[in-house]
Formats: C-alpha cells, sequence, structure tokens
C-alpha cells in the first residue's frame, strides 16, 4: 500500500504616527519559508529586508484591487529568531550562519488556546511572530534549551528565553504511524524529518514526511502495513492525541494515523491544477509535498482510508516541483490556489509562473515554497534588519519595515546577553494589547531613543534606515540588541528583536 560605553544613541522625542494598517475586514495573508533565498518583489525601498531567507518567515497578503499587485516582507526574519534562540551552540554568541538550514515546515494554529480554560477558543486578534511553530531541516542547538531541542523531526516554537515549546515530536509520530526501519524495528526519530505539517479547527494533524518510511497502521479488526511516500498525505485523528495543559500533543494512540492520499493521487491533483512552473512548463507531479495549509475559501475534498472515506477542509499545499512559488488547492481535485480574488500561479498556456504571484521578485529562477500557512486575518508586521550582522567594530546599520501606518518609530538598543537575551511577555507584564511582536527586551533599552523617519515603500509598507553608525565591538561584548517602539492606534507595538555580534 503506496500511501561606545553609552553609545550615541539619544535624540528628543517627536510626535509618532497613529493609525494601524490593518483593515476591519481583514482579508487572508499567507505565511511561506522559501526553498533558497528570494527577493521581496517591492524591494523594500533597497533595505536588506528586501532578501528573504530560507532561514525566514515571510508574510504576503495578496491583493484584490484588480491587478493583483502585492509584496512578500520579512515577518519573521532569521535574525530575529537568532536572538530569540541565543547562543544555543554554545559557540560565544547568538549568531550561528546557517540555523536551522531552513524551514522546513510550519504551523500556526487555526484555533487559540485558552490557558485559563484549558481548550480551544477562535482567533479575535491577528497572530504574532511567538505563534509559529517550525520544524528545522537541521537540529538547533540545546545549548539553551537543553535536551530535547528542536530537531528534524519536531515542530516547535521559541518562547520565553530561548525554551522550546512542542507541538508534536518525533517520538509521537513514529508511535501514531507504527514507523519501521528495515529491521522491523521502531524508526529511530534521528531518522524522520517532517516536511509539511498542519492542523483544522477540528484537530485532525495533517503531515508529510521528507523521505518515504514503512508504516503499520489499524485497519478495522487488524492492521495494514505500507509505505508512507515523501509525496503523500497522512493524517494523525483528532481522538488519537491527547493535548497538554498548552494544547499541543501529550500523547497519541500507536498506529492510529491514516494515509489520506499517496503520492500518485497528490500528483493526480498537480495534474488537475494544470499550473506552471518557473520555465512555464505544465506540471504533472509532485514528488514531494513540500508544505500544507488551510484554504480559507472553504470547501471539502474526500479521502479513503482502510475503507472508510471522510470529507476534510480543502488544503492549499506546495510540491518541489512548483517552481516560481506557485500554490495549489485540493479543491475540484486539484486547482490552482487563490486567495482574496488573486490566483497563486499561472495556468498552462500563459506564461510561467515567476514568483510574482506570491510577492516574490521575478527573477526568472524562484525556487518552491518550502513552507507555508493561511491566516484569517492580516498580521502585524514590524521588524527589524540589517545588510551586516557582524558588523561591531565597523559601520553598523539597522533597517526596520512595517505595515503600521506610522511617520516615525523608536530604535532603542543595549549590550545583550547569553546565553540568551532575556525577554518579558509585554501583554503580560504591563497589562497592555499589541499587534506586532509580543514581547520587550529591557536590556535593549539602555541606550536611546532615537526617532526614525519611516517612508513608504509604494507597496503598502513603509521602511526606515538608521545608520551606518561606527560601534567600536567593546561596547557590547555580548553583542549590540536592538528593537523598535511606536505608540499608535492606543496601543504601544513592539519590533521583533536584533543582535549585532563582533
Amino acid at each position: 500500500m503506496n500511501f561606545p560605553p553609552r553609545t550615541t544613541l539619544l535624540c528628543s522625542l517627536a510626535p509618532l504616527g497613529l493609525s494601524l494598517a490593518l483593515a476591519a475586514q481583514s482579508p487572508t495573508s499567507l505565511l511561506f519559508a522559501p526553498r533558497s533565498t528570494e527577493t521581496t518583489r517591492s524591494g523594500s525601498n533597497g533595505t536588506a529586508l528586501r532578501q528573504i531567507s530560507e532561514r525566514s518567515i515571510a508574510v504576503v497578503t495578496p491583493n484584490d484591487g484588480g491587478n493583483c499587485r502585492h509584496s512578500a516582507e520579512n515577518f519573521l526574519p532569521h535574525l530575529a529568531l537568532q536572538t530569540l534562540l541565543g547562543d544555543e551552540d554554545g559557540d560565544g554568541d547568538v549568531y550561528t550562519p546557517q540555523l536551522t538550514r531552513s524551514i522546513q515546515a510550519m504551523l500556526v494554529k487555526p484555533l487559540k488556546w485558552d490557558v485559563a480554560q484549558r481548550r480551544y477558543v477562535p482567533r479575535t486578534a491577528p497572530i504574532d511572530g511567538r505563534e509559529i511553530y517550525i520544524t528545522p531541516r537541521t537540529a538547533v542547538g540545546t545549548n539553551v534549551s537543553g535536551a530535547p531541542g528542536l530537531r528534524p523531526c519536531d515542530c516547535g516554537r521559541v518562547i520565553a528565553n530561548g525554551q522550546i515549546e512542542h507541538f508534536i515530536r518525533g517520538e509521537h509520530i513514529v508511535a501514531a504511524f507504527g514507523m519501521r526501519d528495515s529491521t522491523g524495528q521502531p524508526l529511530s526519530v534521528d531518522r524522520l524529518g517532517i516536511d509539511a505539517i498542519a492542523m483544522d479547527k477540528d484537530r485532525r494533524i495533517y503531515l508529510s514526511f521528507e523521505d518515504d518510511h514503512q508504516v503499520r497502521l489499524k485497519c478495522g479488526t487488524g492492521y495494514v502495513n505500507g509505505v508512507a511516500q515523501d509525496g503523500a498525505l497522512l493524517i494523525i485523528p483528532p481522538g488519537a492525541w491527547t493535548m497538554d495543559a498548552r494544547g499541543n500533543v501529550a500523547s497519541v494512540l500507536p498506529e492510529s494515523g491514516i494515509v489520506a492520499l499517496n503520492e500518485a493521487q497528490v500528483d493526480a491533483m498537480v495534474a488537475n491544477a494544470k499550473m506552471t512552473g518557473v520555465t512555464g512548463a505544465c506540471l504533472n507531479v509532485a514528488v514531494d509535498l513540500d508544505s500544507l495549509a488551510l484554504d480559507q475559501r472553504g470547501g471539502t475534498f474526500t479521502v479513503s482510508f482502510c475503507g472508510q472515506t471522510q470529507a476534510l477542509p480543502n488544503l492549499l499545499f506546495t510540491t518541489e516541483t512548483m517552481t516560481g512559488a506557485g500554490i495549489a488547492s485540493t479543491r475540484n481535485g486539484g486547482e490552482i490556489a487563490q486567495a482574496n480574488g488573486c490566483s497563486l500561479a499561472r495556468s498552462c498556456g500563459t506564461g510561467p509562473t515567476t514568483g510574482e504571484q506570491s510577492g516574490l521578485y521575478a527573477s526568472g529562477n524562484v525556487g518552491s515554497i518550502n513552507a507555508l500557512e493561511s491566516l484569517e486575518r492580516v498580521p502585524c508586521r514590524f521588524v527589524l534588519g540589517t545588510p551586516n550582522p557582524t558588523s561591531l567594530g565597523g559601520p553598523c546599520a539597522w533597517h526596520i519595515g512595517t505595515n503600521l501606518n506610522v511617520a516615525a518609530v523608536w530604535l532603542f538598543a543595549g549590550n545583550g546577553g547569553l546565553p540568551v537575551s532575556n525577554a518579558i511577555d509585554f501583554t503580560a507584564a504591563y497589562a497592555l494589547p499589541t499587534d506586532c511582536f509580543p514581547d520587550l527586551f529591557p536590556q535593549a533599552l539602555t541606550h536611546g531613543p532615537i526617532v526614525v523617519p519611516m517612508v513608504p515603500d509604494g507597496w503598502g509598507g513603509r521602511t526606515g534606515v538608521f545608520g551606518p553608525l561606527p560601534l567600536p565591538a567593546a561596547v557590547a561584548p555580548n553583542g549590540l540588541l536592538a528593537q523598535a517602539l511606536v505608540f499608535t492606534n492606543g496601543r504601544w507595538e513592539l519590533s521583533t528583536p536584533l543582535t549585532l555580534v563582533q
């Protein structure tokens, strides 16, 4: 079955903009990680934020204004992830150029976990960067988090001070699918890689793996043995897993998973979609199922396993063959995905899928999407970048990008901490709501603020630049930690953090 001691960052305070550029009736947004480094369609006003690394997460809100003129932008840059994770490899600084190597899979829970009620409730606010669970291509070091860390077989998020909260661990997956090695023994989690993950509002967990694996699954009163291919869609049913105090997977019923679609069925959906890749050729195979997300347009598709048929909510998906950053849907047996009236690929015979459909610059060699998530609301984007993260002792610069409609923001900086810079939950500590990044890094408030003017990028966002500024490396032996703030729409909003190192 194929299934300087006080660096001069002081400036006078100035009035800052007060309106939040989030629509009342929010359209669908997509989060994604590209297979290789790509460029934003807007160019991000020439800032370092124009580059979206395979270790970063981008956001795009397809524009339904008729011409679908939209740009993907950095939402959780890899340099922010480095600050959140800290000195995970124990080498004395937070800079790890190949941290995670790439983001293989991504999950945002479609429902909000209510800690007090210990149940899932509907989301009423946009998500933030701390709510994204990821799977790395290479394991994150455990110097800060401790074992087991975040491995290619896990899906987890970074919580306060470099700790990892797992949504699901490799051990749960091996048990749920009765995964075996060639000798018939339970598969070692070191040999398991998650390639795609999603969860629907009924708590089904959807998965695809990086490689083919032998599985043993319950079928009626017996069991079936088979192969879960790397292009297949698998499911852990909602009744097959129990939740912990955070709504994550605490345990699973052994051998309870199902093969919803085998690789041939996924290939058929790709062929039915009649979409092109970056060369303009029509696609007809998946090779590898690379990402999964809920299709916010709704509807269902039907699968069958062990004689049982069920209707599932439609999914967005990408495959290894979908160059040009194209996205497909399970709707109607496979079709080109749409969001807010915009097609997310080109159809056969109309030219190549260039990357523009997903908000990327059409370079002619845009790759596929490695990880994908869909959101019911546009999130607040407020991020820091830099052209050179190892610039202490030379010219340092901070680049700022946001979808807040503000005239200027405040930038702060201070000595970072090792092994990790401590953060506090801004909403919990000060009882103040925020839409952007939820955590404040108090060490960053040592120097500043400086006022950084923000200018439109022509694509609905705004950017600002401070620097280059010569800074001796000695002023920040643990790295120079920075964070931006702004008061807008009656709220304090915080940016993602950034640490410059020697």
